[in-house]
């Protein structure tokens, strides 16, 4: 892809950076992060990683250390914004960066990496290709286009960008250039069987029991096309359990036989309600979710609504099934 001159020559003259992603950072998200950290780092330049919410237990393994993620709770409270320039990978829209928004509008400047569509604001850089698969390809381009030196420390984070933002190299996105690039990674020395494992073989007890609570919540439409289920803070309770042990659990509705799309609703609070969801076919998630300010992909896409969760899936769920049922 083309990168704009002025993006080019405004990072390699600035020397301080915080990199962020959105609220749950997803392995697009994390990795696209990792990899621009420590390219960065590479060329001397102080980056750090600052993000609203926790590193999910799967992505943990990518950490060099852990302090190589920092939350903006602790980090905003020692650091002077105006010292840095922000980097934002995978973002959407600015709303999904949480607490890290505030932060990052009080820098020096913004710069975009994605390949979502997302808004424009006034004096802020973007570098967006939406013809990528995910995030970590634009980022692999911007590093290469500055003259980072692609390592096996840079490429693990990548290749997980990819791997996961491609649902595994199935969804529509996925192209010939995805898989050259995968098979660039793996030359530099990245386990695929590896990384599988700590992505999708590695987890807790606790999160068992958790899974074990939302699937006993599965739901059918009456033609059986629309699949939902749920997590309630009730459940949560009972458990022990924290809501992030309940993440990434909706592409097992896809699993279910004549299932066209998918939602899961999380109940964060009695006024909050994230919703996550898939589809197979040509029902575009993305489109759909727009309405009420949702996105992402045309099959996998996402939702916060400032409402109940009872409310939530009334509202999606009933427009959702009247038009992929009489499909």
């Amino acid at each position: 892809m083309v990168i704009e001159e002025k993006i080019v020559e405004t990072i390699l003259k600035e020397n301080n950076f915080i990199i962020t992603t959105h609220i749950s950072p997803d392995g697009d998200g994390l990795g696209s992060a990792l990899a621009l950290r420590r390219g960065l780092k590479s060329i001397g330049k102080n980056a750090f990683i600052v993000i609203h919410s926790k590193v999910p237990q799967n992505l943990r393994f990518l950490l060099h250390d852990p302090k190589e993620i920092e939350e903006v709770e602790s980090f905003s409270l020692i650091n002077d914004p105006k010292k840095f320039f922000t980097i934002v990978v995978d973002m959407g829209c600015f709303e999904r960066l949480g607490d890290v928004h505030n932060f990052a509008g009080r820098t020096k400047g913004i710069l975009i990496i994605d390949h979502h569509i997302v808004q424009i604001s006034e004096n802020v850089l973007y570098l967006i290709d939406t013809s990528a698969s995910a995030t970590g390809e634009v980022v692999y381009d911007f590093l290469m286009n500055i003259g980072i030196k692609l390592t096996k420390e840079i490429a693990e984070p990548l290749y997980v960008a990819i791997e996961t933002d491609t649902g595994s190299f199935r969804f529509k996105g996925t192209t010939p250039r995805t898989h050259r690039l995968a098979a660039t990674f793996l030359e530099m020395g990245v386990n695929p069987g590896y990384v599988h494992t700590q992505l999708y073989e590695n987890e807790s007890p606790m999160r068992l029991k958790v899974m074990g609570e939302v699937f006993s919540t599965i739901s059918l439409s009456e033609k059986g096309k629309v699949a939902s289920m749920e997590l309630r803070q009730q459940a949560l309770q009972k458990l022990g359990a924290k809501i992030e042990d309940g993440d990434d659990l909706v592409q097992y509705l896809m699993i279910i036989e004549g299932v066209k799309a998918g939602f899961y609703f999380k109940e964060i609070s009695s006024e909050k309600t994230k919703i996550s969801s898939r589809s197979k076919g040509d029902f575009d998630l993305d489109a759909f979710l727009s309405k009420w300010g949702g996105g992402g992909h045309p099959n996998a896409a996402g939702l916060l609504l400032n409402c109940d969760i009872e409310s939530a899936k009334k509202m999606v769920l009933s427009e959702a099934i009247q038009v992929i049922d009489n499909q």
